[in-house]
């Protein structure tokens, strides 16, 4: 099966969560992985922040035309917290947190998980 990427969400500086079609999700910072002519423009935040999501390949990229492929961002990805995932799936698995959940400061969202 190959590798896809199936949610993008940026967080800040460098860094994106992404949730892959084997189920994982990985924080990945590529704050060192840009270099070369492709990506040193990516540099500019401005410019990385506009990364999208290309569901026709399964991978990102950016107006300039850059992109990683999925294998290489899930290597060096760091596994999102056991907790945070157990949450997210459930919110979306419509195990009712989602009313719980929804408009709910991270404080909040804290105390139903721990």
């Amino acid at each position: 099966m190959t590798l896809r990427i199936a949610v993008l969400t940026y967080l800040e500086d460098y860094r994106l969560r992404l949730e892959f079609s084997d189920g994982t999700i990985k924080e990945v910072d590529l704050q060192n992985d840009l270099w070369g002519e492709v990506f040193e423009p990516l540099k500019n935040l401005e410019l990385f922040r506009q990364v999208r999501l290309n569901a026709d390949f399964g991978t990102i990229e950016w107006p300039n035309g850059a992109g990683f492929p999925p294998e290489h961002l899930h290597a060096i990805g760091k596994e999102m917290q056991s907790h945070f995932i157990k949450l997210r799936r459930a919110t979306f698995k419509g195990q009712g947190l989602q009313p719980q959940v929804a408009g709910a400061s991270w404080e909040q969202v804290r105390k139903l998980i721990y």
